[in-house]
């Protein structure tokens, strides 16, 4: 061995070799620092040799459940190796035709990328899956590794283990059908709001709004709870019933109302039902000259108009006890009543009378009553013109 080496391996060497060997013992290096023999061929073909990803699984970190409108959803997708993302790829989904697209949010340099779906109007899938077709679409861009070798895109099948599907996430993006029938039946001081069933409604939604149409829509997707303010609109009801009894209103005013309809997901109809009613006055003005007795006393009380003016026939009893049929009339402006029966309409002032009744035919007022005769009661019938400055009745039985 040639001093200056130690533990090196023999090697098969030529003149020009051993002459080489023998300069570097001469400086005391070690020949062993001499790499064994590689060919630049063998580095290119150890370089060529690395493998094209491929898609292993798709999946989601979005949680299992349905999904309506404006909703985002993630849908993952693992490569056998690491990837660098360049340009806007998309991901094609089952949730529309002939499909919606998922765009490639996040994950380059790594081995998952994330890809973002937001539902739209109309969306439906049970469950969401790929689409294979156009599949997973460049764009423009690429998806390669470290290296420059392009993954190769073949996505798993539809509705298997290594699909979407597994993610089990249901879209639900369609309106239930619109409501109809919607009606209301004023009070004093309420409404009472009725509409048709609707097969594929689990509830309806009523807005309320005061003296002017409804313009407030609600969103997808939100719950809304009976008494809810939006704005200067109430939640009037939501629920599963066909009615609704509105109280404690404000009084003489008019309300306007649209009705919705939704489903388990609150998907609520396009166009809502739409109607308006009045409230009634809840104060009463005494017109019947706020007296202790008002017109006096007696029963039966009975109103007719005539000539743009009111007419009260009820029977008085006197101090001798006995039923007299009055008629005084109201010109409808003030509290003022007066007497144009003549003092009572019986045939015999003495004799005893009940129950009155009276109508308007031919502009004539028509006053019907019952009064005892030979110890019978009789059917009477009187008629007036009208005339209150010179009252007059005639017979009319």
């Amino acid at each position: 061995m040639v001093k200056g080496f130690q533990s090196c391996f023999i090697l098969r060497l030529n003149w020009q070799a051993l002459i080489a060997l023998i300069a570097v013992a001469a400086t005391g290096m070690s020949a062993c620092t001499v790499k064994p023999n590689r060919t630049p061929a063998a580095e290119t073909s150890a370089s060529a040799a690395e493998s094209a990803p491929v898609i292993l699984s798709l999946s989601s970190i979005t949680n299992p459940g349905t999904y309506t409108v404006g909703a985002s959803i993630d849908v993952s997708v693992l490569f056998s190796a690491v990837v660098v993302v360049s340009g806007t790829p998309t991901l094609a989904l089952n949730a529309a035709s002939p499909f919606s697209n998922a765009a490639y949010a996040s994950g380059s340099a790594s081995d998952t990328l994330h890809f973002s779906y937001t539902v739209a109007a109309g969306d439906l899938a049970a469950p969401l899956d790929l689409l294979a077709a156009p599949g997973l679409v460049l764009n423009g861009g690429a998806i390669v590794t470290a290296g420059g070798t392009e993954a190769t895109l073949a996505l798993p099948a539809a509705n298997s283990a290594a699909s979407l599907a597994s993610a089990t996430i249901v879209i639900d993006a369609v309106p239930p059908a619109n409501p109809s029938g919607l009606a209301t039946l004023g009070g004093i001081k309420t409404q009472t709001v009725s509409w048709a069933s609707t097969s594929d409604a689990v509830g309806y939604l009523v807005v309320r709004r005061p003296s002017s149409a409804v313009i407030w829509v609600p969103t997808p997707g939100v719950s809304y709870s009976t008494g809810d303010v939006e704005g200067d609109h109430t939640i009037a009801y939501s629920g599963s019933s066909q009615s609704l009894a509105d109280a404690s209103l404000a009084s003489n005013t008019v309300y306007f109302y649209s009705l919705y309809t939704y489903d388990a997901v609150r998907n609520y109809s396009t166009t809502p039902a739409t109607v308006d009613g009045s409230t009634f006055v809840s104060t009463w003005t005494n017109v019947d000259g706020n007296g202790p007795s008002g017109l006096g006393t007696g029963g039966l009380p009975k109103l007719a108009t005539l000539n743009s003016k009111i007419y009260a026939v009820w029977m008085h009893t006197d101090e001798f006890l006995t039923d007299h049929i009055q008629v005084s009339v109201n010109n409808g402006s003030d509290s003022t009543w007066t007497s144009v029966d003549g003092g009572g309409l019986n045939y015999v002032p003495t004799n005893q009378t009940a129950t009155p009744a009276v109508i308007v035919f031919n502009s004539e007022l028509y006053v019907a009553w019952s009064e005892v005769f030979a110890g019978e009661y009789q059917i009477r019938v009187k008629k007036y013109s009208g005339d209150d400055a010179t009252p007059s009745w005639s017979s009319a039985d």
